[in-house]
């Protein structure tokens, strides 16, 4: 008679959370979201406050498609599952230290954008002040990655990771040589979109919507 793993059973039920592909389709679309920021300041001139505006509705947009993906599109076709205890609390101190995250590197962003844009402190290029943040974003991104992948079973994650920090700072090195569109991210984030649009088309065919 066959054994039951219950525990891997239920790992990978975890794993099937970022099988749809929505979960990379979601990410790539935040990297360019962050790599055309800095460019809205140093080539358009646009005020921290205006950029952080204009990325904080794009955020919306693209979160809110992927709420909506997941619950009309996703949950029918899979249905929900309940996580043990264990679990469900490693997937809280996640959403913790994440939520933690994202708001150091707003406010890291806006610090940064501020001082390039003023010159503040005069003793300080600007080039210092824009590699000095995307070295910041690009080591807080692999961590904060890592951690995902670990954490969530998520082990495309520990590359996305380094798309992010190669991401920004390549944006900035751009900058730096006067070309102000963000080659190398688009490249990134169009990897990690193709690679959620093929899972995505294969798990809508692996899991046809049930007739009710």
């Amino acid at each position: 008679m066959n054994t039951i793993d219950l525990q891997d059973l239920e790992r990978k039920a975890f794993r099937s959370n970022f099988q749809d592909g929505l979960w990379d389709i979601f990410l790539g679309l935040m990297l360019v979201q962050m790599c055309f920021g800095p460019i809205l300041g140093g080539y358009y001139g646009l005020a921290p406050t205006t950029i952080l505006l204009i990325l904080l509705l794009y955020a919306a947009v693209v979160l809110g498609g992927f709420w909506y993906a997941k619950k009309y599109i996703i949950l029918p076709r899979l249905g929900v599952v309940k996580f043990s205890q264990q679990r469900q609390k490693r997937r809280k101190r996640f959403k913790l230290v994440l939520s933690i995250s994202v708001a150091w590197g707003v406010a890291l962003f806006g610090i940064f954008l501020g001082l390039y844009q003023t010159g503040v402190p005069t003793n300080v290029t600007g080039p210092v002040i824009l590699y000095g943040l995307a070295i910041v974003f690009g080591v807080g991104a692999v961590i904060v990655f890592s951690l995902m992948a670990y954490t969530m079973d998520f082990t495309r994650a520990y590359v996305y990771g380094w798309f992010y920090a190669f991401g920004v700072l390549s944006t900035f090195w751009l900058m730096e040589q006067g070309v102000f569109f963000p080659y190398g991210a688009v490249l990134l984030t169009a990897i990690m979109v193709l690679i959620g649009l093929v899972l995505f088309i294969r798990f809508l065919h692996e899991h046809p919507l049930q007739d009710r």
